[in-house]
């Protein structure tokens, strides 16, 4: 999970909450601040543990993770949910820490390419899903699976786009991500030789035609099926969630796009 902007994941909760009704928006107004603080504290608790298992972290700050994590914990089922929702929030935990034993130790058993790209973040939409569960909503009502939906594929979207960005990095690493696999797959299927750190130049180009085709398709169509979730709320095209999640990168698969004709054609 690469980390993600404080200032958008933190209001997550709170811009879901717009889509709601007035009378809803009533109802869940007094946990609200508290879903906040929690995903405060989850979001902390992630980035501490990610630096650990990628090896930038120190062993000192876990018990800081911890504490925020215990915070989150204790946020959440101080709300006496139903039994449903926190299944499926320990369901989301347990996905998440396949992923990261997955990524310690090289074995991605997950062959589910929207599993690949969110289960390492995923426990980041219980803020919202925690709402709609407070209000009565069954995991199988149309609003529970359409804001379930809409964070899967959006988050799916951001994890795209920061791999998009790290491919490079990650590649040198030895880490294969769905963004920089083509490129992978066009050295060997070309049986290219050479030297990553003297010739850059080869790599950038492999990925521009080979990688950055897929990743804006991928792209473009998370955005139109994320957007089609939100219409179980009503027009949002004005609500936060669009205007933060969702329109920016739509914005940059057009830049890429443009980017790409200019490189293609010279």
């Amino acid at each position: 999970m690469n980390h993600m902007p404080k200032e958008n994941v933190y209001y997550w909760p709170l811009w879901f909450s717009q889509l709601l009704d007035p009378d809803e928006q009533r109802k869940i107004k007094k946990i609200l601040p508290k879903l906040q603080c929690a995903q405060i504290s989850l979001w902390r608790a992630l980035n501490i543990y990610d630096d650990f298992f990628d090896g930038d972290g120190e062993r000192s700050q876990l018990p800081q993770a911890n504490t925020y994590y215990r915070r989150f914990l204790e946020t959440h089922y101080r709300l006496n949910l139903s039994s449903s929702y926190y299944q499926q929030m320990q369901q989301l935990f347990k996905n998440l820490d396949r992923a990261n034993t997955e990524e310690i130790t090289g074995r991605n058993r997950c062959k589910n390419e929207l599993a690949i790209l969110t289960d390492k973040s995923f426990v980041l939409a219980l803020g919202a899903i925690a709402l709609l569960a407070k209000l009565g909503y069954k995991r199988s009502d149309k609003k529970s699976l359409a804001c379930f939906n809409f964070f899967k594929y959006s988050l799916a979207l951001k994890q795209l786009a920061d791999d998009s960005l790290d491919w490079l990095e990650d590649f040198k690493r030895g880490l294969i991500t769905l963004a920089n696999k083509p490129v992978i797959n066009a050295i060997k299927k070309k049986r290219l030789v050479f030297n990553l750190e003297k010739e850059p130049e080869i790599a950038n180009l492999l990925f521009c035609q080979y990688a950055s085709p897929l990743i804006i398709s991928r792209m473009k169509n998370l955005c139109v099926l994320a957007r089609s979730e939100l219409a179980a709320f009503g027009p949002s095209e004005k609500n936060s969630l669009i205007k933060n999640l969702i329109r920016p990168h739509e914005i940059a698969c057009r830049n890429a796009e443009k980017f790409r004709a200019l490189v293609v054609e010279n």
